[in-house]
């Protein structure tokens, strides 16, 4: 039996983002509304860390421009990580982008196959 797998994905962007707000915000100009995604993103990422649990981040450009230093963060604690999976795959990796080259798409079982990973369970029919 293998152990779960913790997968999740954030998108980065301040409450005042959802576009179904935009009429009851009172103003259009985001840099007049309290911003809370700053605080609440540092939390998220230190209660990662706390059980050193790995993430896909999605910033919103104006988040972004506005909070260098948060995506700097987002970055600085994922880069090593990520730099170990791409040099333990690397050869995995090779093998996708040439079959990719040769046939321009791959379904995924012929991906799996390409890069000589055996997948671990069947797609979902629907």
């Amino acid at each position: 039996m293998t152990a779960p797998v913790f997968l999740a994905s954030f998108d980065i962007e301040d409450w005042f983002h959802a576009e179904n707000l935009r009429p009851s915000l009172g103003t259009p100009d985001w840099t007049a509304l309290e911003g809370r995604v700053e605080r609440n993103t540092h939390d998220l990422l230190d209660i990662l860390g706390d059980v050193d649990a790995r993430s896909t981040f999605f910033v919103l450009g104006w988040v972004a421009r506005r909070y260098p230093a948060l995506v700097r963060r987002i970055v600085d604690e994922e880069l090593d990580h990520v730099r170990q999976l791409l040099t333990d795959n690397r050869e995995h990796l090779d093998a996708l982008v040439e079959a990719l080259l040769e046939n321009e798409t791959l379904d995924e079982a012929d991906a799996y196959a390409a890069a000589g990973i055996p997948r671990e369970r069947e797609p979902a029919r629907t």
